[in-house]
């Protein structure tokens, strides 16, 4: 029934991936708990709870509470988890970029639902840790030996960056005084130059989260988090003492966010309790920031929430949260969230945030659920009927027009409607990514970087092209429809139907599938180190992955995933990396392997690969799978130049093996996907399923149509994996 499509198991829990204190340390972290609980029940008693209904169907004021002391007591009720550092306080500064030596890695990696205090804490908990790299972009952070003073070489990779153990700074500033009304709160100071220093209330200061350049901007690098941090006052003086503090959020439950955006605080968004206030900042106060609306979708009551299509519902596109206690605690979870496009919503206490990028565009009737749409603009659909998700997959062509203002950043409006075929019939769509007004995000590389040609390609004529912001609909820089968007994996084309050419048509399909799977599977670490993070990456191959084929790296008993998911092992292994099979699925022809040339710090790099053939249906295709350096030392130097030589080598032994066949590449190629080395796959004849950090599947053009794509859950690993469902053309 469509309700059971809404039932996942829910997510690990974080405790999961801390380390254990010792004996005395969980002892005070129990009684903190215990104090933390008192107050919290305190706080909803006085009527300070974040909910505006603070009654479930069918409860009594008494059990909620009970459930949600509950809900708290397993770290589910608040957007980031209690926290303490029980071990004394350690600073840190950051470098620019990921450091070009990052030094070894010291165990302690924690990824999934990060904050930049998770990172320091675990640093703090691991002895031999001086600093770690944290990723939001990726939602990890990996803990390194090396100690950093600040000037050392960087490289970019998205948002990382290394932070590193510093010298705290303990000088004290002059005196202090605090006043407070109603409904302002100002607290001034004198600093050593003379010069009044001032809290001001951010768009009035009460039930106001902070955030950075707009109501979206809320990345975990622009503060530091403490809690149990008992009085606003407190938390001032936590500011007070971080001479790079910009302001600070405060709720009454502890928690005391203090601000280091070097651009300050400069918008807000009402959530109940809360508290901002900007500090030292010349324009102290923003213009009032209207909320975006939560709006229903489809009337929202007892309708779930779905992507493109009533039948588009991948798990890639939400988080998913469980034991919330109310809609409005799912609300506060999407609001704290930069990416989040609307919430789904069920009594029982699921909570599924949407980060899909083109938002909720649909939905189905399922009794029981709720779905609204977040800030975005002419998102609701009409009736379930007639709502433009729907006919858009029945029609071979539609029509959109602009029903919203724009920003300074948004898709330019146009007075006049747009025809254009349906998004499922453009081609080398990245990662899915559509938006208004006939506008979609596509893969730069096999048009060099031209709308006007993307277009062409599919009988379109280009009306606007743009570079986006972070693989979505904003627009970062506006481009001629003739000049190239360069230096980027894709760009944002805005396509019009031509009509003195027919339309484009659904290519016959050839009915064969095949479901790929690229998986990092963290050997050292949870086959070696935590051998039960290894039984959970077996658990995560063998009953929520469930590939046709799939390549793996750091892999160094193929044989031990073998018995435990009973997938087989269809090629060499080299390198800790290789291609293994669904045994009734393939008969195996050729394997092989091949040294890059192109070694780091761990070791030759290869390229392995198999020669498959599809049982059903007789078709016959390769799979190429590598692991890419991505360190130096040893005496050996890894770089963008070096793995861009390994592709060159790893292109020339596909052409030479497989010739002009059916291929699949699948890797972790510890790159992005814009350096040069991927770059060269899709300049020479391939097109990208999909990544996620630095992992890939590739697949050549002509032979393959891409179905379905998306990211699973990394489960035991420090890598999600990505998966790839490839028809035959």
């Amino acid at each position: 029934c469509s309700s059971d499509l809404e039932v996942q198991a829910p997510p690990r829990s974080p405790s999961s991936r801390k380390r254990r204190s010792p004996c005395g340390v969980r002892a005070m972290l129990r009684l903190y708990t215990g104090a933390v609980l008192a107050a919290t029940l305190l706080s909803w008693v006085r009527g300070q709870d974040h909910c505006q209904d603070c009654r479930l169907p069918g409860d009594t004021s008494g059990a909620l509470l009970l459930q949600r002391a509950s809900s708290m007591q397993q770290g589910r009720l608040q957007a980031e988890e209690v926290e303490q550092d029980l071990v004394g306080q350690e600073c840190y500064n950051f470098l620019d970029g990921v450091a070009s030596d990052e030094g070894r890695g010291v165990g302690g990696d924690i990824t999934g639902g990060l904050v930049l205090t998770d990172c320091k804490s675990a640093c703090n908990g691991n002895a031999q840790c001086n600093s770690f790299v944290f990723c939001p972009q990726y939602d990890g952070c990996w803990m390194k030996d090396r100690a950093f003073t600040g000037g050392e070489a960087t490289l970019a990779q998205a948002d990382c960056k290394t932070y590193f153990k510093t010298p705290c700074d303990t000088g004290t500033t002059s005196s202090t005084t605090l006043s407070s009304t109603a409904t302002t709160t100002t607290r001034s100071s004198t600093s050593t130059s003379g010069v009044d220093v001032v809290f001001q209330p951010v768009d009035g200061g009460t039930d106001r989260a902070c955030r950075g350049s707009s109501a979206r901007d809320n990345s975990a690098t622009y503060y530091t988090a403490f809690t149990g941090v008992t009085s606003l006052d407190s938390c001032m003086q936590k500011c007070k003492a971080e001479a790079a503090c910009t302001g600070i959020e405060y709720s009454a439950n502890g928690r005391c966010e203090v601000w280091v955006r070097p651009a300050g605080i400069q918008a807000s968004v009402r959530v109940v309790g809360y508290t901002c206030l900007a500090y030292g900042q010349a324009t102290s106060t923003t213009a009032v920031v209207t909320p975006m609306p939560f709006e229903p979708v489809d009337g929202g009551t007892d309708r779930a929430c779905r992507g493109s299509t009533a039948s588009d519902n991948s798990a890639a596109y939400y988080k998913l949260f469980t034991g919330i206690a109310s809609q409005d605690g799912c609300i506060l979870k999407c609001v704290n969230e930069p990416a989040c496009k609307g919430i789904e919503y069920r009594a029982s206490g699921r909570c599924e945030v949407w980060v899909r990028p083109g938002g909720i565009q649909a939905s189905v009737p399922v009794a029981g659920f709720t779905c609204l749409s977040y800030g975005q603009p002419g998102a609701t659909t009409g009736s379930p009927t007639t709502s433009q998700s729907t006919s858009a997959t029945t029609a071979p062509a539609t029509t959109t027009a602009e029903t919203s203002t724009t920003t300074s950043t948004s898709t330019a409006t146009s007075t006049t409607a747009l025809s254009c075929a349906e998004f499922a019939l453009w081609p080398n769509v990245d990662n899915g990514v559509t938006c208004q007004q006939c506008t979609a995000l596509v893969l730069t590389a096999p048009y060099g970087g031209r709308c006007d040609d993307y277009c062409a390609s599919f009988n379109h004529i280009c009306v606007s092209a743009a570079e986006e912001v972070n693989e979505d609909c904003e627009v970062k820089e506006r481009k001629r429809c003739d000049e190239e968007v360069a230096d980027t994996s894709d760009m944002l084309c805005t396509c019009q139907q031509d009509r003195t050419l027919p339309p484009p048509t659904v290519p016959p399909s050839s009915g064969v599938s095949v479901k790929v799977v690229s998986y990092n599977l963290y050997w050292w670490n949870a086959f070696g180190q935590n051998p039960y993070k290894g039984e959970q990456v077996c658990d995560n191959i063998r009953d929520a992955l469930k590939p046709d084929v799939m390549g793996v790296q750091e892999c160094d008993n193929p044989g031990l995933i073998t018995s435990r998911t009973g997938y087989l092992r269809a090629s060499k292994f080299d390198g800790g990396q290789g291609v293994m099979i669904s045994p009734a699925l393939f008969t195996v022809g050729e394997s092989g392997s091949r040294d890059l040339q192109a070694t780091g710090k761990w070791g030759p790099r290869y390229v392995t690969w198999s020669q498959l053939t599809h049982n059903p249906s007789g078709r016959t295709f390769w799979i190429f799978n590598t692991h890419w350096c991505v360190h130096s030392g040893n005496g050996q130097t890894c770089s963008a130049d070096k793995r861009y030589t390994g592709a060159r080598n790893m292109l020339d032994v596909i052409r030479e093996r497989a010739g002009d066949a059916p291929v699949l590449i699948t890797g972790d190629f510890n790159a992005a996907m814009s350096e040069a080395g991927p770059q060269h796959f899709l300049q020479n004849g391939f097109s990208l399923a999909v990544s996620s950090w630095v992992d890939g599947i590739f697949y050549s053009s002509q032979h393959w149509r891409v179905s379905k794509v998306w990211t699973g859950d990394a489960a035991g690993s420090d890598h999600r994996p990505v998966i790839a469902e490839l028809d035959f053309k």
